[in-house]
């Protein structure tokens, strides 16, 4: 490679492999000093031959760095390491920061940083959108693409952490509103856990009378305190001993109530008509969470029946 050649990534990698010039040169001297003696020394790999060989590329390497701006040592690699897509996470206040003593502090370093940062968000975001519970369904909706908004322009949805309740008629896309919501949360870093109703209480019931697995205050806890919970199909729940189901619920979002959690909750029902079904205080607290402006009605026409028509 000539000084007017360009190297390439892989040559740039193995320059950066290189020990530094004097030890390198330190390392030749002594070779020869015992060859003069009459000593053995390796020949091959690691010997004089070798580091003859060696020095020039090191000088390469150290032409190449002179150009450099000061402090940068990655030869424009934008890493220390071999490998500039080498990143660590680690915890700091339980949030996941990507950070590596093999970012180099130069403008190239700082660029392959930030992207090692956007890869594993983008990882933990596929993550979390796995685990979050949602039906299979509903895993592509976006708000960007809802026939529900197309149908009702007028509609303002909350910010990204907000309590939300949707409610109107069967098929009008309340629970794809709220699935959207959620990406939107995801997208800034909140875990979520989508369930509807009827099959919250099937989890919770499932807990009895067995020696393995979540108890049910378990279970409760982690409704509870997840970033953002949907609850989805409020009043869809058969109800066989209402003062059950009132105080599981209650549990659960009273909890969220008083920790300021974001719940978004869909139902058919209207508050009303859901308190009369669940009990007043759950409503009253679902109204606080939400606020006035963000207890909205989904009107319009069945989308699905749009969509098989």
């Amino acid at each position: 490679m000539t000084q007017t050649e360009q190297p390439s990534k892989e040559q740039l990698r193995e320059l950066l492999r290189l020990p530094s010039t004097a030890n390198a040169q330190q390392i030749l001297e002594a070779l020869k000093d015992r060859q003069a003696k009459g000593e053995s020394v390796a020949t091959g790999k690691y010997g004089v031959g070798y580091y003859v060989n060696l020095i020039p590329r090191c000088l390469e390497r150290d032409r190449i760095q002179a150009t450099r701006p000061e402090g940068c040592t990655c030869l424009g690699m934008g890493s220390k390491d071999s490998d500039p897509k080498y990143y660590t996470v680690q915890f700091e206040d339980e949030e996941p920061q990507v950070w590596s003593s093999h970012f180099c502090s130069c403008s190239e370093g700082i660029a392959a940083k930030k992207q090692a940062r956007r890869i594993f968000n983008q990882e933990e975001n596929a993550r979390r959108w796995r685990v979050s519970g949602i039906p299979g369904r509903f895993l592509g909706f976006r708000l960007s693409t809802s026939p529900c908004l197309q149908a009702n322009s007028e509609l303002e949805l909350p910010e990204p952490g907000e309590s939300c309740f949707f409610w109107g008629e069967w098929g009008t896309g309340k629970t794809g509103l709220a699935v959207g919501l959620a990406w939107q949360a995801v997208d800034i870093g909140y875990d979520i856990l989508f369930r509807s109703v009827p099959d919250l209480l099937s989890d919770l019931r499932s807990t009895y009378g067995r020696t393995e697995g979540p108890t049910e205050s378990e279970v409760i806890k982690r409704y509870a305190g997840i970033d953002l919970l949907i609850l989805d199909d409020m009043g869809a729940e058969q109800v066989k001993n209402s003062g059950w189901v009132e105080d599981r619920l209650y549990q659960i979002i009273g909890r969220r109530h008083g920790e300021e959690l974001p719940t978004l909750f869909t139902s058919n029902l209207s508050p009303q008509e859901l308190g009369n079904k669940i009990g007043e205080r759950i409503v009253w607290r679902i109204v606080e969470m939400c606020g006035e402006n963000n207890i909205i009605e989904v009107k319009g026409p069945n989308l699905r029946d749009l969509k098989h028509g």
